[in-house]
């Protein structure tokens, strides 16, 4: 009997079937075996993040579903987004000093990487440092609550060299 060739189902026999069914059975069986195949191919090469330079287009069957990302209370002095990780990062301030942030695995150029940091006390101490290429509105960061938590939104789709970036909320409660 013949199989299909990239999952090997059995057709049946031409011929061995009472009318012509088992000719368009069998074109049937080979068309969904091809297009099957594409959609596995497709998936097994589907990632969330390439290291490959020279990948050109990544297709999504799902939407990938991200951790939250805990940097502690209090957060340590440097602390890393690191996008392998997560894409919502919260922490509070220590209430001294300063926080600098700083960026990590962030996905090539010419794909969208949208992520959040919720910080609770950002303007205590000497506040917070931003990483190079974090433009604001009005060309500077905003003024974080001293006690409360805020929102930063921040994307980029040039491979983390501009990054753009909005308090999205300010004094949650």
């Amino acid at each position: 009997m013949a199989t299909t060739t990239n999952f090997g189902w059995t057709k049946p026999t031409v011929g061995g079937s009472s009318g012509v069914w088992g000719n368009e059975l069998n074109t049937t069986l080979d068309d969904i075996d091809t297009d099957l195949q594409a959609v596995k191919d497709n998936a097994d090469d589907a990632v969330l993040r390439s290291t490959d330079s020279t990948a050109t287009a990544v297709t999504f069957l799902r939407q990938p579903q991200y951790q939250d990302v805990n940097l502690g209370t209090p957060m340590s002095a440097s602390e890393t987004i690191d996008l392998d990780n997560g894409r919502l990062f919260h922490g509070t301030h220590p209430g001294s000093g300063t926080v600098t942030f700083s960026m990590a695995n962030v996905p090539l150029s010419g794909r969208l990487t949208y992520f959040q940091i919720e910080i609770t006390d950002g303007g205590a101490g000497s506040g917070i440092s931003w990483p190079a290429g974090f433009p604001w509105p009005g060309g500077s960061p905003p003024s974080l609550s001293v006690s409360g938590t805020d929102i930063i939104s921040v994307y980029t789709r040039d491979g983390g060299t501009t990054f753009q970036a909005i308090l999205a909320g300010q004094d949650m409660q």
